[in-house]
């Protein structure tokens, strides 16, 4: 029987998925009035940072589209970056070349070391929602979330919160 991931897929189709995924979304985008700008987030999977024809398909499909690439980022997380992290450098250097922006998705809760943060490319650094759910209860989340953040800073990175669910959250963010 073939491997199956938890979440059903067997593991050599989160590529194709990733594909068909920003197919449609360049398809959607293409056809919006106010296209040219904002800011249009796609997850990839680890395994489509390993695959050497993701980026010819990637800048067919922009040209095709009429899509400016500078309106995508493409969010990884940082498990999947820190696993094959020469080949994701190279890769994130690829697409920002082409004018893609990345995000580091769900920074904080892997077991990696900053020092990875410094060497990825990416423009957003994305702080798992588990710190910021409870920062306002959890002093050690509070901590986290104002620590990542100012790290991020001197790294030259901005910041995306997850989890912000309400206005004193928001408030909270805001301050820090």
């Amino acid at each position: 029987a073939p491997l199956v991931l938890a979440n059903g897929l067997e593991p050599g189709l989160m590529p194709a998925l990733d594909r068909w995924v920003v197919q449609h979304a360049l398809d959607i985008i293409s056809r919006r009035k106010g296209a040219a700008s904002g800011t249009y987030s796609i997850n990839l999977s680890g395994l489509t940072l390993k695959d050497d024809t993701f980026l010819p398909f990637l800048r067919e499909t922009l040209r095709r589209s009429g899509v400016s690439a500078g309106v995508l980022c493409f969010e990884i997380t940082e498990t999947s970056a820190i696993e094959n992290l020469d080949e994701a450098i190279a890769f994130m250097n690829a697409m920002r070349a082409m004018g893609c922006r990345f995000a580091l998705d769900d920074f904080g809760v892997g077991m990696s070391s900053l020092t990875y943060l410094k060497r990825l490319p990416v423009d957003y650094v994305k702080i798992d929602g588990s710190f910021v759910r409870d920062m306002l209860t959890d002093k050690t989340d509070w901590m986290t979330v104002e620590m990542i953040n100012q790290i991020s800073h001197l790294a030259g990175r901005r910041t995306i919160a997850e989890f912000v669910e309400n206005t004193e959250t928001l408030t909270a963010l805001r301050t820090i």
